[in-house]
This record gives C-alpha cells, sequence and structure tokens, in this order.
C-alpha cells in the first residue's frame, strides 16, 4: 500500500517515532517482513503512556510492600529478642515507639484527604526507613476534598516517582533527609520534595526528562520521563534547582499544576 503523504516513515530497527494520524498522536514502528517488505504498526501514543504508568505504579507499589514487610519483620525479630531476653520493659517500650511514630505518621498524611495518596506516603515513610533517610511531609501540606479528573492520579504518580528518586539520592549522604509539601496556592497545586542528595549533574540538566535518561546508569531514566508527559497532559510545570535552607543545599523538584479554582 503506498505510504500516506506527510506522515513519517518509521525504519526498522530505528525505534519508534510519533505522529498525528486522523487527529490523533501515534505511534508507529516498523519491522522487516521478508522479502523487502516492512509490517508497520500503529498505537495509540496516549495508552500506550498509560499503560507505561500503570506499570511503573504497580512496580512502585510491590516495592513499598516489600519495603513495609522488611520493616514490620526487623520489629518483630527486636521485639522477640527482647522478650526472649526477659526484657519486656524494653519490649513495650519499643511498642510504644512504633505506635507513636506510626500514629505522627497517620496524623502528618491525614490532610491529604485522599486515601491512595495517604497510603502513598505512609509506604514511603517506611521506605525511607529502610534507606536510612529521614522523610518529612510538611506540616503546610493539605488538598482539597475534590480535585479536577487526572489531576490526583497525576499527583500520585509524580509523588511516587520525585520521593523515590529523592530517597535514592539522599541516601547514604551525612544526616540523610527528604522533605515534601502537598498543597495548594493561589494558582493551583504544588508538590515540591527536596533531598540532600548532592543535584542533577550539569551534562543531564537539560535532558534530564527524556526516558532513557539517568545518572543511575543503564535500564532507568523512567520515571521523571512519565512525570514530564502526565505534567503536560495536565498543563503543569515540572522544575527542579538548588536551595539553601536551615544551612544545607538542597535538591527541589517542583510540579505546579494549574485548578481551575485552587482550594484552602
Amino acid at each position: 500500500l503506498p505510504w500516506p503523504p506527510g506522515l513519517p516513515l518509521p525504519v526498522p530497527g530505528a525505534g519508534p517515532v510519533t505522529a498525528e494520524v486522523a487527529g490523533r498522536p501515534m505511534l508507529l514502528a516498523a519491522q522487516e517482513a521478508g522479502e523487502g517488505a516492512v509490517v508497520v504498526t500503529l498505537r495509540d501514543l496516549a495508552r500506550v503512556r498509560a499503560l507505561a504508568d500503570e506499570l511503573t505504579q504497580s512496580q512502585r507499589y510491590a516495592e513499598l510492600l516489600r519495603a513495609q514487610t522488611h520493616e514490620f519483620t526487623n520489629r518483630l525479630h527486636t521485639l522477640a529478642g527482647l522478650l526472649h531476653l526477659g526484657e519486656t520493659r524494653e519490649a513495650l517500650a519499643l511498642i510504644h515507639a512504633q505506635s507513636a511514630r506510626h500514629e505522627a505518621h497517620l496524623q502528618a498524611v491525614g490532610a491529604l484527604r485522599h486515601v491512595r495518596l495517604s497510603a502513598l506516603l505512609l509506604g514511603k515513610f517506611d521506605r525511607a526507613a529502610e534507606r536510612g533517610v529521614t522523610l518529612t511531609l510538611d506540616p503546610l501540606s493539605a488538598l482539597p476534598g475534590t480535585l479536577p479528573p487526572g489531576v490526583l492520579d497525576g499527583l500520585e504518580l509524580a509523588a511516587g516517582n520525585l520521593i523515590e528518586n529523592a530517597l535514592e539520592a539522599a541516601s547514604g549522604t551525612p544526616d540523610a533527609e527528604v522533605r515534601v509539601l502537598i498543597a495548594t496556592d493561589p494558582e493551583g497545586l504544588v508538590l515540591e520534595v527536596r533531598d540532600t542528595g548532592s543535584g542533577v549533574p550539569p551534562a543531564l540538566a537539560e535532558t534530564l526528562t527524556v526516558r532513557g535518561v539517568s545518572s543511575r546508569g543503564a535500564g532507568r531514566g523512567v520515571g521523571l520521563a512519565l512525570v514530564a508527559d502526565r505534567a503536560q497532559a495536565l498543563g503543569a510545570a515540572l522544575s527542579h534547582d538548588r536551595v539553601r535552607a536551615d544551612g544545607r543545599d538542597w535538591t527541589r523538584f517542583t510540579l505546579d499544576v494549574p485548578l481551575p479554582e485552587a482550594e484552602e
């Protein structure tokens, strides 16, 4: 069949290309079929991105569950050891300390008012503890009870990826810390994630949200690309910079999402 004029022709082995077909963004890929023939497949780009989002979220949830299981197992082992040694007071102190810690985390995420996002943050607290990082949710964090369609999903995706990246960047640094703010301002919704890591390498500063670009080696560089794609779909702005606060240098990622009517 003749190839439609104006439509980019993908080259076998060169990777897919994007193009607009009948008013819809599509992903085009070519594969040799023998005897000089080429088979071209067209996939809806929005659906491909949605599937990639779902896969990334599933992987994040699996990591959070593993972290929670690891932390819970460690606590049980410690508690069992104390009881075995007859140190009942120490065992009770441990139980009370863990209960207070959990209650503090529940109170911290309560103002977010969205169960999935709160659950994500609770899982990240355990993930941070596993990595030896102090994770703090800013006490000013709060969200309205209702959000426009797609915004909550986008916020969940962005928070999961940005916090995970921050934990990885801060891990191993002195007094490792990550701070998160999720709130509304007069212009909409803001997600801010800070970490005490070394920052974004200058060579990657302009291409950090390109799929496959990462400072952490091959097979990485997907999460930020997904966040950037979702931000674009929401008309949001994703940025990063270095700031100094509390006598320390921080890497800060900020997602600004416009809302029709920003609520307090």
